[in-house]
């Protein structure tokens, strides 16, 4: 009997639970490389990022890492929906694509939301409202997306969090489709 189709077969499966692993694995990067931010209307088109204001408070150094962590109160969203009015938020040295929260208290920025955590981006435009250029940004803000809402701490869905779900799917699909076409052709060499 021939090897072939049982180990192309073992190295598609094996291939298929890789890239279910690595898609359903949190994003990681330990270096950090972007281009100035984009200006904050720009960001329209990207529904996995939201524009918010809101006042972080309580922030710290995580134990285990170089990451700050610290709560944010949103008191504005101009674009993109917020599970919460109050949430955690995650920044960084910048060298993990974490803007950091040092100094920030009123801000507004694009930032990113994931399993219930605001992440504030290095690469996308943030600030603190209380300097000039946080003034700048907010009226900016307003210009593209409106005076934006004031959350009223419902639970509401935010877009792309069931995209690694999609992805798995569709992968289980191509290998399930692989392995009834080797059978196939298997049952037709007999």
């Amino acid at each position: 009997m021939n090897r072939l189709p049982r180990v192309l077969l073992a190295g598609l499966v094996l291939a298929g639970a890789t890239l279910i692993a690595g898609a359903a694995l949190p994003n990681r990067a330990f270096a950090c490389s972007c281009a100035p931010p984009r200006p904050i209307g720009a960001y329209v088109d990207t529904p996995e990022l939201v524009v918010i204001a809101g006042e972080i408070s309580g922030v710290h150094q995580s134990q285990n890492s170089d990451r700050q962590v610290g709560t944010i109160t949103i008191t504005r969203v101009f674009k993109g929906a917020v599970r919460a009015l109050s949430m955690s938020i995650i920044g960084g040295d910048g060298g993990d694509c974490g803007a950091s929260l040092t100094g920030m208290s009123r801000v507004v920025m694009v930032a990113s939301v994931d399993g219930g955590a605001m992440r504030a981006l290095a690469c996308a435009p943030h600030a603190d409202i209380g300097t000039p250029e946080g003034q700048q940004l907010l009226t900016e803000a307003v210009a593209a997306y409106g005076a934006g809402v004031v959350p009223n701490g419902d639970s509401l869905p935010v877009p792309g969090s069931d995209v690694v779900l999609v992805v798995a799917l569709l992968i289980a699909v191509g290998i399930a489709g692989l392995v009834f076409i080797a059978i196939a052709r298997r049952r037709v060499a007999s």
